[in-house]
């Protein structure tokens, strides 16, 4: 086992609760053809790059559609590029879809669009960009070569001083493959949760009173996913009923 995915045990085995989209592409002026449909994310598998989405059917039945990201799918955060890390669980998206040749019921989605309230850069992703003439530059004056410079000799190193090695190669990748971990983790809970509360949900629904020991495990976890989320500055909704009885545990911020 590497050691990244020692990490990623780790850090599921501290905050996961008992409950479990690539690349930047340019914004394309052609919208790669197929039906287009709107729902809400509920499953995003980085390393297969599966996703799940839930719609409303012409007669209000929610059903749950499966698909594919490819390489080559659009992903728009408030019309600019974004990675499939970037989009979340339970938000609101609008996707193009073709139906795959090879996997019956399954999607190959084409565009992912997500309209995210409160970002500064927010800019509408149906907008029409106004071409004008753009004025000629002025000339550039030459840059002017510089004098080359003699290196000066490095001096001798005292007994016993310490050589600085150079650093790996790779290493300054370690901050986006910590930062991909964390948005991965945190993605788990969200679903974890999400869980949670439908089971819970349907056992209140069924007459099972919230007193019941099944009901209060489910709003521990729920308490405890919330808290990880909350500290995290996402925006979560009420809970319907209110959650009673014990406290989610005092939150531990995972470390990537």
């Amino acid at each position: 086992m590497t050691k990244t995915n020692k990490l990623v045990h780790g850090l599921l085995a501290a905050v996961l609760i008992a409950l479990p989209l690539g690349g930047c592409p340019e914004k394309s002026d052609k919208a790669p053809k197929g039906k287009t449909l709107s729902g809400v994310a509920t499953k995003i598998d980085l390393q297969t790059r599966n996703v799940s989405m839930t719609i409303k059917g012409d007669d209000g039945a929610e059903r749950e559609l499966n698909g594919t990201v490819g390489d080559d799918t659009e992903i728009l955060i408030n019309g600019r590029g974004s990675k499939l890390a970037d989009v979340r669980v339970g938000e609101k998206v609008e996707v193009t879809v073709q139906k795959s040749a090879t996997e019956d019921g399954k999607y190959n989605v084409k565009k992912v669009e997500i309209t995210r309230a409160g970002d500064s850069d927010w800019k509408p992703t149906n907008a029409t960009t106004q071409s004008s003439a753009a004025p000629t530059p002025p000339p550039v004056a030459p840059t002017p070569t510089p004098t080359p410079t003699t290196t000066p000799p490095t001096p001798p190193r005292a007994q016993g001083e310490v050589v600085p090695a150079n650093p790996p190669e790779g290493e300054g990748d370690v901050d986006e493959r910590k930062q991909d971990l964390a948005d991965f983790i945190y993605a788990q809970i969200r679903v974890r949760m999400e869980e949670a509360l439908t089971r819970r949900a349907d056992l209140l629904k069924n007459g099972t009173p919230q007193s019941d020991p099944a009901v209060a495990d489910l709003e521990r976890q729920i308490l405890r996913a919330r808290s990880l989320l909350s500290e995290r500055g996402e925006i979560l909704e009420d809970v319907t009923p209110p959650i009673s009885g014990t406290p989610a545990p005092a939150p531990s911020t995972p470390t990537p």
